[in-house]
């Protein structure tokens, strides 16, 4: 995902439509590198299972000194 691409900046709920309908799960290697969820059951499952889908490795952030967002902290600190 590219936060700056046009298509996405001029239309962002067609975007959304078209993740959650082709690729509802998908690995970002845009500006912003991650697993984007886009529908909100699988979101939910997520959010749920902190031992599963753990925010602890960071990937390329672990040799930056980062603060979690409380959102993806994951317990028992959130």
């Amino acid at each position: 995902m590219n936060r700056n691409d046009k298509t996405l900046i001029a239309s962002p709920y067609s975007s959304y439509q078209k993740w959650r309908d082709e690729k509802p799960v998908w690995w970002s290697d845009g500006d912003l590198k991650g697993w984007v969820l886009s529908r909100y059951d699988d979101v939910r499952t997520v959010m749920k299972d902190a031992k599963t889908f753990s925010s602890k490795s960071m990937g390329e952030m672990e040799s930056q000194t980062v603060t979690l967002p409380l959102l993806t902290d994951d317990p028992p600190r959130h």
